[in-house]
Order: structure tokens, then C-alpha cells, then sequence
């Protein structure tokens, strides 16, 4: 069952893609128009000219953090447990396939073993129709599987998602960072000052998030 597999493994990579940015606040830059001046004399439109500088005045304080993403994956305990619970699944339906596989080749052998020599057309019918049937039966019985195991693995990577969200809209509810930035390694965002780094901050306050809400 290798492509049920190959799901399993895609999704710990927890929530978004790459070098997606938590913005918490932030500020705007603008543009300003100048008339070249007025219209001349055919008539036409002043020539419009824009100022295309940005206005890095608003970023130029501007509080910023970042956490790694992969770290997060091994440390936070709600994804460890997710990844187990759907390995499990994965077994499970592995187990029911292999089954139902032994059943169909056990029926198919004993369809095989029939002496022809004395069966009417219509059992032959019949014969060959049930074997259809069993195929498709094994079709279908494998893509349920596989939809289970994706709609499982698409329901975890929602629950992460917002797990992070809150831990992050509690941990700067005083407004300390205006950005936060998530990133994996390798990633498109080179951190260059070791001392904005929240990877533990976030590590730990996910964990205790996860163990007070299991709490009964």
C-alpha cells in the first residue's frame, strides 16, 4: 500500500508552504502622483509620473521574530501524536486490504480449479462475472481507503493550523512582534540574528496549549 504510504509521509510538514509569513501588524507605504504639468496644446493628458520609492520610514522599527518550522514538527508532541494515530489507520486499512485481497485469490483459485468440461454456458457466465465483481471490488475497497487516509490527513494539518494560530495570537497579544516569521530549511528567508529566534518559545508553549486542553 505504498501510495497510502507516500500520503503519510507528505504531512508532516505541518500546515502551510513555504515561506509563509505570519503578519501580525504592519504598516503601509504609498504612492504619489506629479503632474508633468498641464495639458498642451493638442489637448492631451498631462504625462503622469509615479514615485515608485518605497516608504520604509513604517518598517524602519519595525519588531520582528521567527521560529523553524521543522524544529516545531519534532518537538511539538500534537504532531507526533497525529503522525502515530494515522500510521495506525494506515496499518489498519492495510490489514483489511490484505484480507480481502486473500479472499478474492482464494476465490479466484477455486473458479480456476472448476472442471469446465461439464459446466453450462450460463455458470461460465456467472463465473466470469463474479470474478469482474471481485475486482472491482478491490478497486473500490482500496480508493475508499485512500480517501479516508486523505481526508484524515487534510483534518490533522486543519487542527495544526490552527493550534499555531492561537499559540501565536495569545504569545503576542501585547503587540511585542509586528511580524513572525515561520521557516523551514532550506527555505527562501535567511535569519541573520540568532537572538530573534522563537522556535523554543513556540516548542514549548504549543505543548503546554496541547496538555491543558487534553486535560479532562
Amino acid at each position: 500500500m505504498s501510495k497510502n504510504t507516500s500520503i503519510a509521509l507528505i504531512a508532516w510538514n505541518i500546515l502551510l508552504t513555504l515561506g509563509i509569513i505570519w503578519l501580525l501588524a504592519g504598516g503601509s507605504g504609498g504612492m504619489k502622483d506629479k503632474s508633468a504639468g498641464d495639458a498642451d496644446s493638442s489637448g492631451a493628458e498631462p504625462a503622469v509620473i509615479v514615485d515608485l520609492k518605497p516608504d520604509s520610514g513604517a518598517l524602519a522599527h519595525s519588531r520582528v521574530a521567527y521560529f523553524w518550522l521543522d524544529k516545531v514538527n519534532d518537538g511539538y508532541t500534537g504532531v507526533s501524536e497525529r503522525k502515530d494515530r494515522l500510521n495506525r489507520e494506515i496499518e489498519r486499512h492495510d490489514r483489511e486490504l490484505k484480507g480481502e485481497l486473500q479472499r478474492s485469490q482464494d476465490k479466484l483459485e477455486e473458479l480456476r480449479a472448476k472442471d469446465r468440461t461439464y459446466t453450462t454456458v450460463a455458470e461460465n457466465k456467472a463465473d466470469e462475472a463474479e470474478v469482474q465483481h471481485l475486482s472491482e471490488r478491490m478497486g473500490q475497497l482500496q480508493q475508499q481507503a485512500e480517501d479516508e487516509l486523505t481526508g484524515l490527513q487534510e483534518r490533522m494539518l486543519e487542527e495544526l493550523q490552527v493550534e499555531l494560530t492561537d499559540f501565536l495570537t495569545h504569545y503576542n497579544s501585547n503587540g511585542d512582534f509586528d511580524f513572525i516569521y515561520m521557516i523551514r530549511d532550506p527555505g527562501q528567508i535567511w535569519p541573520g540574528n540568532p537572538d530573534l529566534d522563537i522556535t523554543p518559545v513556540v516548542i514549548d508553549g504549543l505543548n503546554a496549549q496541547h496538555k491543558a486542553k487534553k486535560k479532562p
